[in-house]
C-alpha cells in the first residue's frame, strides 16, 4: 500500500499541471517568456514617461543639459518623431502588444499565433533600438538615458526571442524579415517626412524693475533706467566713459580778449559713442520678458535700428538648432523687407562663461570664444556684424577659422585689443543674466514682448505667424 501512495504522490504535480491547463488554458510561462515580459514592462514604463514629456512639453528629470547626456537635445531633434507623432507612442503600442500576447491562453484562436507575433514584435523592437541608438551615438552625438533604457530592453527582447524561437528556424527567419521591412518603413517615414516644428511657446509674467539685475552683477537697481513702457536693461556700453581731450584755441594766447572768451569744445571720443542722446522715453527699444527693454543701438543687431518690428534671439554659435533657426529668421526678414530687426544675444552653452551649464559637450567647447569674437566684431565694426554673423551661422566654424575671417573685416591689432578688453566678457555676462531670467534651458529662444518661442524653428512661416500674434502686424 505504501508503494501505491508513493506512486500517487509522484503523480500529483503532473496532475496539478494538467488541472491548471484545463482551467486556465495556458502553460506556466517559460524563462524566455518571463524575460520578455520583464523587459517589455520596463520599456513600456520608460516609453510612457517619454510620451508624457513630449505631449506636455515638460522637463525631463535627471537628464543633463549641455553635455553628451542631454535628453532635451535628443527629444527636440527631428528623429524624435515618426509620421507626425513622438516615437514613444508606437513604442507604447509595441510593448503593450507584447505583454498582452504573452498572457493570451494558448488554446484560444489568437493563442496559436501568439508565439510568432511575440517573436516578430521583439525583433521589431530590437532592430528599431539599433537604429535609434545609432542616431544618438553617431548622428546626434547626444544620449537620452530614458531612450537608451527602451533600446537596451528592445535588444534584450530580440535576443531572447531568437533563443525562444530556435526550435522553429523558419518562423524565426520570417519574423526577422518582416521586422526588417517594418524598420525600413519607419526609416523612410523619418527621412522623407517634413520635420515637424518642435518649439514651445512660453508666456512670461510681468517682471519687476527692481528685480532685473541679478545679485552680484555689480550693477544693482541703478542700472535700470525708467521708461514709459518698461525698464531699460542697460548693456555694458552704458557704463563706458568717453575720454575726450579739450580743443583749445592756442591762438588765444596772443589775444587776451579771445583768451577770456575762449570756448573749450568736446574732442573726439576715444571709443565709439555708445549712449543715445535721446531721452529714454524716445529710445527705440525691443521689449522682452514682459517688461524688460533693450536699447537697440547698444546691442548687436541684424537689420536697422529704425525697423518697425524688433525681436531678440538668444543663440549659441555652436548650436545646430540655432543654425537651423537662423535660416528661418533670414527668410522671415526677407519677407518683411526691412520692417523686421533682430537683437542678437549670444549665450554660450559652455560652462567656461555660462554658470547655468553644468558640463560642456565637445560640440560647444569653443562657444565662449566664438560669442566674444562676434561681439568684438560688432563693437568695432557694426556694419560688418551682419555678414560675420551670417558666416558663422551658415556652417559650423572653428574658432581658428572665425578669427581668420574676422581679421579680413577688422584690423588684426584692433581686433586683438577688443578681445582683450572687458567688453566681450561683460556682454556675455549680461546675456547670461537675461538667459537666467528666461528660465535658461533650451536654445535658441526667440523673445517677444510677452512670450518666447523656445527650441528650433524650421519654417519662416512659423516665425511670421509668431510675429503676427505678438505684434498684430502682417
Amino acid at each position: 500500500m505504501s508503494t501505491d501512495i508513493s506512486l500517487s504522490s509522484s503523480r500529483l504535480p503532473m496532475y496539478a499541471v494538467a488541472t491548471q491547463k484545463r482551467i486556465t488554458g495556458y502553460d506556466s510561462a517559460t524563462g524566455a517568456q518571463w524575460t520578455i515580459r520583464i523587459l517589455a514592462a520596463i520599456a513600456l514604463t520608460s516609453s510612457l514617461y517619454l510620451a508624457w514629456i513630449a505631449l506636455t512639453h515638460g522637463a525631463i528629470a535627471g537628464c543633463g543639459t549641455g553635455g553628451p547626456v542631454d535628453c532635451s537635445y535628443v527629444l527636440d531633434s527631428r528623429w524624435s518623431t515618426v509620421f507626425g507623432m513622438p516615437v514613444s507612442v508606437p513604442a507604447i503600442a509595441l510593448h503593450s502588444t507584447v505583454l498582452a500576447l504573452l498572457f493570451v491562453p494558448k488554446r484560444s484562436r489568437l493563442g496559436k499565433w501568439s508565439r510568432s507575433l511575440v517573436v516578430l514584435a521583439s525583433f521589431s523592437a530590437g532592430l528599431g533600438a539599433l537604429w535609434f541608438l545609432g542616431l544618438q551615438i553617431i548622428w546626434l552625438q547626444h544620449i537620452c538615458v530614458y531612450c537608451v533604457v527602451v533600446h537596451v530592453c528592445g535588444i534584450g527582447m530580440a535576443a531572447t526571442a531568437a533563443w525562444w524561437g530556435r526550435s522553429s528556424p523558419r518562423m524565426t527567419a520570417q519574423s526577422l524579415a518582416i521586422a526588417g521591412v517594418l524598420l525600413s518603413v519607419l526609416i523612410a517615414g523619418q527621412v522623407l517626412a517634413t520635420p515637424p516644428e518642435k518649439f514651445e511657446i512660453i508666456e512670461h509674467d510681468r517682471q519687476l524693475p527692481s528685480d532685473i539685475s541679478a545679485p552680484g552683477a555689480g550693477r544693482g537697481a541703478d542700472h535700470i533706467v525708467p521708461s514709459t513702457s518698461g525698464a531699460i536693461f542697460q548693456s555694458p556700453l552704458s557704463d563706458s566713459v568717453s575720454i575726450s581731450i579739450p580743443n583749445v584755441d592756442w591762438s588765444a594766447l596772443w589775444n587776451p580778449v579771445a583768451l577770456v572768451t575762449a570756448q573749450v569744445g568736446a574732442g573726439a571720443p576715444a571709443a565709439r559713442p555708445v549712449n543715445n542722446p535721446e531721452s529714454p522715453a524716445k529710445l527705440k527699444t525691443a521689449t522682452i520678458l514682459n517688461g524688460i527693454e533693450l536699447d537697440v543701438t547698444q546691442w548687436p543687431l541684424l537689420g536697422t535700428s529704425d525697423a518697425e518690428i524688433v525681436i531678440a534671439e538668444m543663440l549659441d554659435y555652436t548650436c545646430v538648432h540655432c543654425r537651423n533657426t537662423h535660416h528661418a529668421i533670414q527668410a522671415a526678414m526677407q519677407q518683411y523687407g526691412g520692417r523686421l530687426a533682430v537683437v542678437v544675444l549670444p549665450v554660450p552653452l559652455d560652462s567656461t562663461c555660462n554658470p547655468k551649464i553644468t558640463s560642456t559637450s565637445a560640440e560647444h567647447a569653443e562657444a565662449c570664444q566664438l560669442a566674444k569674437l562676434a561681439i568684438a566684431v560688432w563693437h568695432q565694426a557694426p556694419d560688418q556684424f551682419g555678414g560675420f554673423h551670417q558666416w558663422l551661422m551658415v556652417n559650423k566654424r572653428s574658432y581658428t577659422q572665425a578669427v581668420a575671417h574676422a581679421e579680413t573685416l577688422i584690423d588684426k591689432q584692433r581686433l586683438r585689443t577688443e578681445l582683450d578688453s572687458r567688453v566681450p566678457s561683460e556682454f556675455i555676462a549680461k546675456n547670461v543674466e537675461l538667459y537666467q531670467r528666461a528660465s535658461a534651458g533650451t536654445l535658441p529662444k526667440l523673445l517677444f514682448p510677452r512670450s518666447s518661442a523656445v527650441g528650433e524653428i524650421r519654417s519662416s512661416q512659423a516665425i511670421v505667424e509668431l510675429i503676427h500674434q505678438n505684434f498684430a502686424v502682417r
